[in-house]
């Protein structure tokens, strides 16, 4: 397995190194290029790339990374190296584009809106990773860990539950790479618990099956109060007692078309994923560890709620 770290320092920090050109930060918004000229808006003048600082920034790693690529076919094991390029929370709206940009997903790092909390993840591996291959199914970086000790051909402790699953025969096999019915088969994780970093009693604030994810509290992270949106810096707000915000991310993943709690789709689907968040919280209370229930109980389980609670609710 090949590891590469990127500098998990300030955006405009060292690692961003348009034309290799010595600058040291004024403020903010300006830089000083060789201790005299000043560049302001946040873009040097001589970046090779158009996304400027951060445009070169990325630039660089992507040439370290097929440096590193062609080092290992020189030395004729690429086809024994497993390669993941990923990121640990999505672009940080705090300094604007020099933060990255999160596209049509909402909000940014320190949030639980998908701007937040999804990430791109990119796995070569020569001979076994099909190239061109895009998986559409739920995982985590959670999953990796599990994932390795099952290539590896290490059995993990039997009386232990971990918070990853395995996903080799998702990524690692012809029939997880076939198409998306194979993927959909051989994927293990449909669901995802949400919690706040910011939240030292670790509760719930909201939870994922399959494209349906249930909001019971939003808050916004650290961007300036002048963005355009105002739920990516707006102060913690409970919507617990109003049923929480429904949101399918898969079909709108900006997250800004909430289904009222009169629509099918909340009475079909609210209900299951209340039950999951009442399920999880119970674990917790009862010091059982979290997840140990969630894999007892496979994904048809709760699945299999949703015609009972459509019957119930309609």
């Amino acid at each position: 397995m090949l590891a590469l770290g990127s500098p998990h320092v300030h955006p405009m920090g060292v690692h961003c190194t348009c034309g290799d050109a010595k600058r040291k930060r004024i403020d903010r918004h300006s830089w000083a290029l060789d201790g005299n000229t000043v560049i302001g808006n946040r873009y040097g003048t001589n970046c090779s790339t158009k996304r400027g600082l951060i445009g070169d920034s990325l630039a660089l790693l992507d040439r370290s990374v097929g440096r590193l690529h062609a080092l290992l076919d020189e030395l004729a094991i690429a086809t024994d190296t497993l390669t993941i390029y990923s990121a640990d929370n999505g672009g940080s709206l705090h300094w604007g584009v020099l933060g990255g940009v999160n596209g049509d997903l909402r909000c940014g790092k320190g949030t639980l809106w998908e701007g937040g909390v999804r990430v791109p993840a990119l796995v070569r591996w020569p001979g076994v990773v099909q190239p061109n291959t895009v998986v559409h199914e739920l995982t985590s970086s959670l999953d990796w860990m599990p994932t390795f000790s099952a290539i590896a051909g290490y059995e993990l402790d039997q009386g232990k539950v971990y918070d990853g699953w395995d996903m080799s025969s998702l990524l690692f096999t012809t029939e997880g790479q076939a198409s998306d019915k194979g993927a959909a088969a051989a994927a293990r994780r449909d669901r995802y618990f949400y919690h706040s970093s910011e939240d030292t009693r670790g509760d719930l604030v909201a939870v994922r099956l399959g494209p349906w994810k249930l909001h019971f509290l939003t808050k916004g992270s650290h961007c300036d109060n002048t963005f355009p949106d105002a739920e990516c810096y707006a102060p913690p707000h409970d919507r617990r007692a109003t049923g929480g915000l429904l949101f399918n991310v898969e079909r709108d993943v900006s997250e800004v078309l909430p289904f009222a709690n009169t629509t099918f789709e909340y009475k079909l689907w609210a209900p299951v994923l209340w039950t999951m968040a009442d399920d999880y919280t119970q674990a917790v209370a009862s010091r059982e560890h979290a997840h140990m229930r969630m894999h007892r109980q496979r994904r048809h389980n709760y699945r299999s709620l949703a015609p009972l609670a459509a019957s119930v609710a309609l």
